[in-house]
This record gives C-alpha cells, sequence and structure tokens, in this order.
C-alpha cells in the first residue's frame, strides 16, 4: 500500500497527465458521447485527489483532504492555462469545471486509515 500512495505515485501520476495533456492529439474518442471529454477529466482527477489524500494519510499530514482537493484543482488549473499557449490545444472552461467536481469527488473516497 505504501508504494501505491507515495511522493513518487502522485509525481508520477502528475507527470503522466502532464503530457497526455500538452501532447498533441490525433486521436479521436472511442466513444461518441457529447461531454467524453469531461467524463474524462473527472475520472482523471477524482484519481488524482484520491492519490493525493491517501499519500497524505500515510504520510500523517494535517488537513489531507484540503491538500489533496488543492492539489488537484491547482494542477488542473495550470495544465489549462498552458493549453491556453499551445496552437493545437485549448482552455476549456467546462474541462476546469470537471476537474473540479473530480477533485472534490476524490478526496473523498479514503482506503488509508
Amino acid at each position: 500500500m505504501r508504494y501505491l500512495f507515495s511522493s513518487f505515485s502522485v509525481s508520477f501520476y502528475s507527470f503522466i497527465i502532464l503530457l497526455l495533456s500538452v501532447l498533441p492529439l490525433r486521436v479521436k474518442p472511442p466513444l461518441d458521447i457529447s461531454f467524453f471529454d469531461q467524463i474524462v477529466h473527472f475520472f482523471t482527477y477524482a484519481l488524482l485527489s484520491f492519490i493525493v489524500l491517501n499519500t497524505f494519510l500515510l504520510k500523517k499530514k494535517i488537513n489531507p483532504r484540503m491538500i489533496s482537493f488543492s492539489y488537484a484543482v491547482l494542477w488542473g488549473l495550470l495544465i489549462e492555462i498552458i493549453q491556453f499557449f499551445l496552437p493545437y490545444r485549448d482552455f476549456q472552461g467546462t474541462d476546469l469545471f470537471a476537474n473540479l467536481l473530480g477533485s472534490g469527488t476524490g478526496c473523498f473516497i479514503r482506503i488509508v486509515r
């Protein structure tokens, strides 16, 4: 459990999100759902918040839910700002909203006691 919830896991998953968010996307979504992108954002940031929360619970940090939520929301905001400056990506408020909802959901899913 401590390998899954570690600073390395948080950094690695954050880096994967960054890479997938800034690289050019040449593949169409596999499903023809109108809000597929927002669904992906929701679950991506729910998982990020979940990993951060459980990592900080293991480390016995003070107020881990607030740290988890803040980290995930700020990471999503930073990536959306970066996308604003990329010619092949764009800033979307709906993505940011999905990130916010996912981050809020993920910070309440607790495995570590």
